[in-house]
């Protein structure tokens, strides 16, 4: 996950007042994504889980 600027290709969603940028290939390929954020003992992260049953994990301070 990273923060890049949106392409005239990109599929862009806003969700709460928050906007989600996807390449169309991506976006074609994992179909519904959910984006989650933890915050706990263990530190913050994200989890972004597809529709294929698959999850990706990643943590910021």
């Amino acid at each position: 996950m990273s923060l890049d600027e949106a392409k005239e290709t990109d599929v862009v969603s806003e969700v709460d007042g928050i906007s989600f940028v996807v390449d169309e290939d991506t976006d074609r390929q994992f179909g519904t994504v959910i984006v989650d954020f933890s915050s706990g003992f263990l530190g913050k992260r994200f989890m972004v889980n597809y529709a294929g049953g698959g999850s990706f994990r990643g943590s910021c301070s």
